[in-house]
């Protein structure tokens, strides 16, 4: 009754839904549109047949798979690759990671039974989060890795126990980040049996490797002559508090979470009185630097002499992941608004591998910390320690088929 109930209540909305898809579509092109409503997905459906299928929301979420597809790969080495994503970050970043993969934005809930229907995928495996009913229920199996759900989602499940239940009745296996976590899906009646704690995916990411001449000439491009300090992946309103908190005492690379808002970040720049120079331009001109392209991320973090991981300093976010900048040896500094990502805060900040701040600290902690010319070695360090996760959440996501 339900699942009936369910989907006249998307039909109802469908209507709106496809006015908001068409005006968002606008900055992110036609596939945006068209994939959301299950359309131009011929090959899709017609060579992915028997598919890993893989959801990630976002732009994190796409990065953690990247250990995780070629583990999965080893085991099933003649299953196509489909991966799904929500955001306009996470379905570029997945098709610069995966070229071989078959990319789609992921259809709305009264189109996607179709495109399941047609690809009979293999197993679907999500990324922590961004669970949608009539998806799971069109799949024969179905697993969550590195599984994370917030306080409010998890009472908020708890409270619609008739819709909660419905989800993890055909979900195989919970694999969970921590303890936090598990206790949250038990709250939303996930059954006990299917939840097991694995870790978190992100402590064991390939990050990309730069050669020293790879830095060498990315550095030679920016033409940067005081310590680089990055700001990455920012939101919106968190550009103007930042670069006023840190003025133009170090080289700010200022990189935006969502390339949708390049444009209004260097406007926003600009309105603040400041020259801003964006990376994708041929220009010597002085200023902030707006890294305006895409997949550069890490390359900034390994070049940086302090990299401020954003999405911390205002409510709502949660935070991102701050084990990037560590990878690199780059010192670390992160705000307090970290509720989504509080396990890697809690690593870092016992590790010693970085500090998190409010703005009005970040000017000062920024001076000391770059007045020390040693590496952020502690950050490597809790890198190798935590090694082996992506395996094991491997194993436990398959072994309910054996």
């Amino acid at each position: 009754m339900f699942s009936f109930f369910y989907r006249i209540f998307f039909l109802i909305i469908t209507p709106l839904y496809l006015l908001w898809i068409a005006f968002r579509s606008f900055s992110r092109g036609s596939d945006y549109f068209f994939h959301r409503i299950g359309w131009g997905l011929k090959s899709v459906r017609e060579e992915a047949k028997g598919a890993l299928w893989f959801h990630a929301v976002s732009l994190g979420e796409t990065k953690a798979l990247q250990p995780v597809i070629p583990k999965y790969r080893e085991i099933f080495p003649h299953a196509p690759v489909v991966i799904s994503s929500g955001t306009e970050t996470g379905y570029s970043e997945a098709k610069q990671l995966f070229p071989e993969a078959y990319h789609l934005y992921l259809p709305f809930e009264p189109f996607i039974r179709s495109v399941v229907k047609d690809v009979l995928p293999k197993l679907v495996i999500f990324c922590e989060t961004d669970l949608w009913l009539r998806f799971i229920e069109s799949a024969d199996r179905a697993v969550v890795i590195s599984a994370k759900m917030s306080e409010r989602s998890a009472k908020r499940m708890g409270r619609y126990s008739f819709y909660a239940k419905a989800l993890f009745r055909n979900i195989d296996r919970v694999l969970a980040q921590n303890e936090t976590y598990k206790k949250r899906f038990l709250l939303a009646h996930c059954p006990q049996e299917k939840i097991v704690v694995t870790g978190n995916i992100k402590v064991d990411q390939n990050y990309p490797v730069y050669s020293a001449e790879e830095r060498r000439q990315f550095l030679e491009s920016l033409e940067v002559k005081r310590p680089i300090v990055v700001l990455g992946s920012t939101h919106e309103g968190e550009e103007k508090m930042l670069i006023e908190a840190l003025k133009e005492e170090f080289q700010l690379l200022v990189v935006p979470r969502h390339p949708h808002r390049f444009n209004e970040v260097a406007k926003e720049i600009e309105k603040m009185g400041y020259s801003v120079r964006r990376l994708s331009e041929d220009s010597a001109k002085e200023g902030i630097i707006l890294v305006d392209q895409m997949g550069l991320l890490c390359l900034c973090y390994s070049v940086a002499d302090l990299a401020v991981v954003a999405g911390s300093f205002i409510p709502g976010i949660g935070g991102h992941n701050i084990l990037e900048p560590c990878f690199y040896g780059t010192k670390l500094l992160f705000g307090p608004y970290m509720e989504e990502q509080f396990e890697l805060r809690d690593l870092v900040l016992s590790a010693g591998a970085g500090e998190e701040v409010t703005i009005d600290q970040l000017l000062s902690t920024t001076r000391r910390l770059l007045e020390k010319k040693e590496k952020n070695g502690e950050g490597q360090e809790l890198l190798e320690r935590l090694k082996g996760t992506v395996e094991r959440t491997v194993a436990n996501s398959l072994n309910f088929m054996s």
